[in-house]
């Protein structure tokens, strides 16, 4: 059975996940055997149900899709949130399941490119201005996108027991896996 686990911190995980090197992209790469090249991508899919699959996270979103005996995990960041990974990965399925890991919702940001891409993307439906401060709805964007996913409920930047960049500026990260799970 395919199911996914969020941990925190991710130095004590067993061998043989396989993990992307994340570029905050909307790069999708299809995994057969594991072995393959995965530079420059933030999402993975396999129908290989004997792999488990990595993402790592501090303050940006990880997606899983399930779907009978396919599966893909994606992070997604603001950049790739806006390049449309969620959709890229939408591609390969026809009605999965979609849970949201632990993520950021709300997060300040100043009035520079990435609010004007952010505008460019959605308008003004997810900004907050607060006492001359700006703060993009994370959260409500996902959800615009994959109106049916599942969010764990957790926020990375409240929760003390999670890797933040944004609260903590450290190199700390959680990890998502899904596959066939056993430990």
């Amino acid at each position: 059975m395919i199911s996914a686990k969020f941990f925190t911190p991710y130095s004590s995980l067993p061998k043989g996940i396989v993990f992307p090197k994340q570029t905050h992209s909307n790069n999708i790469k299809l995994i057969e055997r594991g072995d393959e090249d995965l530079d420059d991508c933030d999402g993975i899919i396999t129908d290989n149900i004997k792999l488990k699959l990595g993402i790592l996270t501090a303050d940006c979103a990880s997606l899983v899709f399930i779907e009978k005996e396919r599966f893909a995990l994606v992070h997604a960041g603001w950049r790739g949130l806006l390049s449309g990974i969620i959709e890229n990965t939408l591609e390969f399925f026809k009605d999965p399941e979609v849970f949201v890991m632990p993520f950021s919702h709300i997060f300040e940001i100043q009035k520079d490119n990435c609010y004007l891409q952010i505008q460019r993307r959605f308008g003004d439906d997810f900004f907050i201005n607060n006492r001359n401060r700006v703060y993009f709805d994370f959260h409500s964007a996902i959800k615009s996108i994959v109106p049916s996913a599942q969010f764990d409920p957790r926020n990375t930047y409240l929760d003390k027991s999670l890797a933040s960049y944004r609260r903590d500026n450290s190199k700390d990260r959680n990890v998502t896996i899904v596959g066939n799970l056993e430990f």
